[in-house]
């Protein structure tokens, strides 16, 4: 009997192999972590896009709750049978979004009508303006009468 138990377990160990060879390795993202860490659970990576340039065929991106403000231009998807996953972990709620906060310390004004503040532009002309959920003009000129 002890000598089948190493058997079974050697062929029950070859017959698995081949879905771990398909599955890879887990990354995990979370809004607390920092690109420097490994993107283990315990040590992951704070963005999106740090973790798609890691991942390999077969490989899952798995990111925790919150809201991730960026771009991700994954390098590569995999292979045939081996794609590149990415999901939110168990039924946490993950929003990626390309949009940057102006804060509300950022905005001055002239003492009048005009209020301005920086912000990146990345986009050139592509980039657009919301407030509370509404899209906005960037700048506009009305003339007092």
């Amino acid at each position: 009997m002890n000598v089948r138990r190493p058997a079974t377990f050697f062929l029950t160990a070859l017959l698995l192999a081949p879905m771990a060879a398909l599955h890879g390795a887990d990354f995990h993202v979370a809004t607390n972590g920092l690109d420097t860490n490994p993107g283990t659970s315990e040590r992951p990576f704070r963005t999106i896009q740090k973790a798609a340039s890691v991942a390999g065929p077969g490989d899952a991106v798995v990111i925790r709750a919150g809201t991730y403000r960026e771009t991700v231009a994954p390098p590569r998807s995999g292979e045939a049978g081996r794609p590149i996953t990415f999901r939110n972990h168990e039924q946490e709620a993950v929003v990626v979004s390309g949009a940057e906060i102006v804060p509300a310390s950022a905005w001055r004004t002239d003492g009048k009508l005009v209020f301005q503040a920086s912000a990146p532009m990345p986009l050139g002309i592509d980039n657009q303006l919301f407030l509370d959920g509404r899209m906005m003009i960037e700048a506009h000129y009305c003339p007092v009468k």
